[in-house]
Order: C-alpha cells, then sequence, then structure tokens
C-alpha cells in the first residue's frame, strides 16, 4: 500500500495493459483507495483492483472489483510485487552459529530518554524523540535439544 494513492495513479497511467492490485491488511486503507477520486479511472477501466491481504496469514487474493482469486498455479501471467511496507511487518528469527553451537537470537526493543533540552535541540525530529531513542539489545541463548 501506499496511503494517499498518489504514487499508484501516476504508476498505473504509465503501465498498459497491466493490472494492478493494491493490497493491505487494514480495511480502512483499503476503503480510502476505493473511494479515491484520481484511482477511479483506472477502477472503471479494470486497471485497478483491491484486495485484504495478510502475507503470514493467506494464501490468495480475492480482488475485490472483478472479484478475481489470484492463487498459486492459477496465474497465468507473471506477477510482480511492489512491497514498500510489506518487508519490516513480517516475522522474522534471528539465530546465530558460534563455536558449533546453534543459539537463538533474541531481540529487545528499548525507548531512551532524552536526558535534557541541549539534547533534545540536537534531535532533528523536532521534539519528536520516538525513533531516534529507540535501541534494539541482542541476546543469544543456546537452543536446547526438545
Amino acid at each position: 500500500g501506499d496511503g494517499d494513492g498518489d504514487v499508484e495513479s501516476s504508476l498505473i497511467a504509465m503501465l498498459d495493459q497491466i493490472v494492478y492490485v493494491l493490497t493491505d491488511f487494514t480495511e480502512s486503507n483499503i476503503k480510502f483507495w476505493e473511494g479515491h477520486e484520481a484511482l477511479l479511472p483506472f477502477v472503471q477501466q479494470g486497471r485497478l483492483d483491491f484486495a485484504r491481504f495478510e502475507a503470514e496469514k493467506d494464501d490468495c487474493i480475492s480482488l475485490r472489483v472483478s472479484g478475481k482469486v489470484l492463487a498459486k498455479g492459477q496465474v497465468k501471467n507473471p506477477v510482480v510485487v511492489i512491497g514498500n511496507y510489506l518487508i519490516d511487518t513480517l516475522s522474522q528469527d534471528i539465530f546465530q552459529v558460534e563455536n558449533g553451537v546453534l543459539k537463538e537470537g533474541l531481540v529487545s526493543v528499548h525507548m531512551q530518554e532524552v536526558a535534557s533540552e541541549s539534547d533534545r535541540e540536537m534531535d532533528d525530529t523536532n521534539g519528536d524523540r520516538t525513533m531516534c531513542s529507540i535501541q534494539n539489545e541482542y541476546k543469544y541463548q543456546k537452543i536446547e535439544n526438545q
């Protein structure tokens, strides 16, 4: 998903005879796109469709406008995926092998408060300290046989 639909309207105008499918796992985003004025001409031309899709849960994509279902083994043409916000939302595992021992990585996320007003002035987020003060801590523990 893109959010405001502007990138999609420009991209679709350049691509001929391709059906672009906007997906998201959030219903409110899909409803927004369905009513977006700049996207409506492409929907009417059959060049844009929408679907709710959760990458870690769903095994097919049900298109809302055409009613078609995109599923493994049923799509004849190549599928191109542009996942600008997809990769960072997928669950991930981290492992390490150290001296022949397999270890599982455990990640903790901590937010550190900005200590003083002068530190806040150096903060380039104009007072929003959330991103600049987040720190990840990685610990690895041996995986025991189960």
